[in-house]
């Protein structure tokens, strides 16, 4: 569950900044900023928590290596509970665009069914599969109440900030996935580490990169490597 965790942390500086130029773009009326803020906090969230979650999938032998064998019965764990926050992540700061708007009601409807949805679907689930059904009620509860943000900023604010390009970053991730199945283990723990973790982040950074699925990503390293002299 920790590890699954840390694909939440990069949200809390957004998390941060966020409110402040939602409340000012709603005191403006200013519905196309708002607009902007949604689009960009959910593809530049999804980029990091997908990352994080690869980096997660392809090492998770080599953390079971690191952990007593007890610990091995947690890696659907760990994927579904990492999955949920992924989902959390692209879903941006919706909570806090309904929270800021007229409409802030919504969010203690959707707090209530959140209860709702995981105390009923872990007295369905867990019986069944134990920790695993915990964390499978964990995303169907995170999964459906995504999809009502999401519906609630479409009906009241005509939001959608789901492009072609969130589309991208997933079959980025698959083919990561896919080069770290044929790459051969080496036999030292941390060699294996961080060669499948340098890989993995080259081409999936370099690959979004190239198709440009973040604006604010290709700035940054177009600074960075400019400061390294590397581009003109």
């Amino acid at each position: 569950m920790f590890f699954a965790a840390l694909i939440l942390l990069p949200s809390r500086g957004l998390n941060k900044i966020a409110p402040t130029l939602i409340s000012d773009a709603f005191k403006s009326n200013n519905l196309q900023a708002i607009r902007n803020i949604q689009y960009k906090s959910t593809i530049n969230q999804q980029l990091i928590a997908v990352l994080l979650l690869v980096g997660l999938y392809i090492n998770l032998h080599n953390i079971y290596k690191i952990l007593p064998e007890s610990f091995a019965i947690g890696s659907w764990v760990i994927l579904l509970t990492g999955l949920a926050n992924v989902i959390q992540m692209t879903g941006g700061v919706s909570s806090a665009i309904i929270g800021f708007s007229d409409h802030y009601r919504f969010n203690t409807y959707l707090s209530i069914m959140q209860l709702a949805l995981l105390v009923g679907l872990n007295i369905i689930l867990l019986p069944l599969w134990g920790i695993t059904g915990a964390a499978t009620a964990t995303l169907g509860t995170v999964a459906i109440l995504n999809i009502f943000k999401f519906l609630i900023l479409k009906w009241k604010f005509d939001i959608q900030p789901y492009r072609k390009k969130h589309l991208i970053v997933i079959g980025i991730a698959l083919l990561c996935v896919a080069i770290n199945a044929i790459l051969p283990e080496h036999s030292v723990l941390m060699v294996d580490i961080l060669t499948r973790s340098i890989i993995t982040f080259i081409t999936f950074v370099g690959i979004n990169y190239l198709f440009k699925t973040s604006d604010q990503m290709n700035s940054a390293l177009n600074n960075t490597l400019g400061r390294l002299r590397i581009r003109k």
